[in-house]
């Protein structure tokens, strides 16, 4: 390997550091003005998002189980998708039941 590659690894290493900060600060500018300025949700929407997230979710989770056989960080990464979707479901399950 020769500097040139070692330095673009650094140099990605510090984006993927650099980056949940920045999208972190964007997220709290947003959250105070929408507190400052409330405005109602389009329920349409919302619903469009959860079902398309439900259909990506699945779809990776069919594709992660065929591969999770092969290769031990595919099936850890399948283990932990999946176990992700049990606690959420257990929490809905949760939240539905209580009075």
């Amino acid at each position: 390997m020769t500097y040139g590659y070692h330095r673009m690894g650094l140099l990605a290493a510090l984006a993927n550091a650099g980056s949940p900060a920045v999208i972190a600060l964007v997220m709290a500018w947003e959250a105070t003005a929408r507190l400052r300025h409330p405005e109602v949700p389009n329920a349409l929407i919302m619903i469009a998002v959860a079902a398309t997230a439900v259909v990506l979710n699945a779809a990776i989770g069919f594709r992660l189980h065929r591969s999770a056989k092969k290769d031990m960080n595919v099936r850890s990464a399948y283990l932990q998708m999946m176990g992700m979707r049990y606690r959420r479901s257990a929490s809905s399950l949760r939240e539905s039941s209580s009075p």
